[in-house]
């Protein structure tokens, strides 16, 4: 039976007749090696694609859609924090988070690194937007409200 499928497609791999017929498979590819190996053909080597991708292009390309987003981020009327996670999602490109990845792109990985935000740093600009908008409503500052408004813990303000 494995024979006739062999006759019937030539060009049938191991893999396919392995996956069709697994118990004879296995029972000869470990009981009578030396026919498994002389009537199975034989084992073809994987093609590898190198440098299939232009990360010059890409890293371009991923650096202009950033240069276009982050000022529509920073205009929000709800301020969120700048992170490579935050770009990952509203550009749909999945490995902006990922470390290693953005490593190869050395103008994005640059980008990145000047705008993305600690906790801290957006802790201070998320205050000076709503000390801003209470100079221009009541023109003073008061801390408790400051503090509320901004959700942020006594001990870190």
């Amino acid at each position: 039976m494995l024979l006739d499928a062999i006759k019937e497609c030539p060009d049938v791999t191991r893999t396919q007749l392995s996956q069709k017929f697994q118990r004879a498979y296995k029972y000869l590819s470990e009981n009578d090696k030396e026919w498994f190996d002389a009537n199975l053909p034989q084992k073809r080597q994987a093609t590898t694609i190198t440098n299939a991708t232009d990360w010059n292009k890409r890293d371009q390309e991923y650096y202009q859609k950033i240069k276009v987003v982050y000022p529509e981020l920073m205009a929000l009327e709800k301020p969120v924090r700048i992170t490579g996670t935050l770009f990952s999602k509203r550009l749909n490109i999945f490995n902006l988070a990922i470390k290693s990845y953005v490593e190869k792109l050395p103008k994005t990985n640059k980008l990145l690194n000047e705008i993305t935000e600690t906790v801290q740093e957006f802790r201070i600009r998320r205050c000076c937007l709503v000390i801003d908008q209470m100079l221009e409503e009541d023109n003073c500052v008061r801390f408790e409200k400051l503090r509320e408004s901004c959700a942020i813990e006594t001990k870190n303000f």
